[in-house]
């Protein structure tokens, strides 16, 4: 991944206020980008800590999932 898009993703899923529901969707779709990398990352470990977090991450990814298809309902 390059610096700028590594850069923007971090920006869009700090902690700043979101004033639109634009706003929220691209938030929405960095989370879900940012999990699925580090799932991707975790990809060869085969550790119980390994395996907590893939679980999280992916439960973060249907949570985002679910919220961003309510949003554009």
């Amino acid at each position: 991944m390059e610096l700028n898009e590594r850069i923007k993703k971090e920006s869009l899923i700090s902690l700043d206020p979101i004033k639109t529901i634009a706003g929220l969707k691209e938030v929405l779709t960095a989370q879900i980008a940012d999990a699925h990398q580090q799932i991707q990352e975790l990809a060869y470990k085969t550790d119980a800590e390994s395996d907590k977090l893939r679980v999280t991450y992916s439960e973060k990814i249907q949570w985002a999932t679910n919220l961003l298809t309510r949003c554009s309902d």
